[in-house]
């Protein structure tokens, strides 16, 4: 028997039928898809060295293990914290391949490390204690000027005035303490964290040398 073949009008709906089935795999797809770039996953701080001194004070004469780090470099990471992204964070350090050592490296990196996470615990301790004399200053200062206040028809004029005086500086004080100066103390908490959580990482200067003359050889 010859084959019966379909009507064009049911052809018509099957073909419809199958592109709108295939457009919603795909838009599935799509859907699943996050589509980031690397520069949204990490921040990238690149710092030259002459060699591992530049990191550490020169008027500490101490080892590695126990010298202190340098202001310069700690105000180095500063300006390049306000100039990068939120995200995770990667030091790179470039350094000549005959002054680098793999367990320099890793003193380093743990000094570094271990110095941001003393700050951030030594700030967030502060922020507490901060917080705690700002409420204690505020009860204090609400004290004097109930006592200013409520007994006001059993004192001298002149004893209430002296009163208000230490109770709004109390209460002033206080309010600081507990708003201004934690927010403060927060942003320098962030800095430090940021830092605690960043990977540090040390390359040959002539590595990266030598990959920039290639990508100069093709411009």
């Amino acid at each position: 028997m010859p084959e019966q073949n379909d009507p064009p009008g049911e052809q018509k709906a099957q073909q419809k039928a199958e592109q709108k089935s295939e457009q919603k795999g795909e838009q599935k797809t799509e859907s699943k898809i996050e589509v980031k770039t690397v520069s949204d996953i990490l921040q990238s701080v690149q710092i030259a060295l002459d060699g591992y001194d530049d990191l550490f004070s020169d008027f500490d004469p101490s080892p590695y293990e126990t010298k202190m780090l340098s202001d310069d470099f700690l105000a180095e990471l500063r300006k390049r914290y306000a100039e990068t992204k939120s995200g995770e964070l990667v030091v790179n350090f470039t350094i000549p391949a005959n002054q680098r050592s793999d367990k320099t490296d890793a003193l380093v990196k743990k000094r570094l490390k271990d110095y941001f996470k003393y700050q951030h615990t030594y700030l967030a301790k502060k922020v507490v204690d901060t917080r705690m004399r700002g409420l204690l200053r505020v009860a204090g200062g609400a004290a004097v000027l109930v006592v200013a206040f409520g007994f006001a028809s059993s004192i001298s004029l002149a004893l209430e005035n002296l009163l208000l005086v230490p109770s709004w500086f109390l209460l002033w004080s206080g309010f600081d303490s507990l708003i201004d100066a934690p927010t403060k103390l927060s942003s320098e908490m962030r800095f430090n964290e940021r830092f605690m959580k960043a990977k540090y990482n040390f390359v040959p200067q002539e590595e990266i040398v030598k990959s920039i003359n290639i990508r100069s050889s093709y411009v």
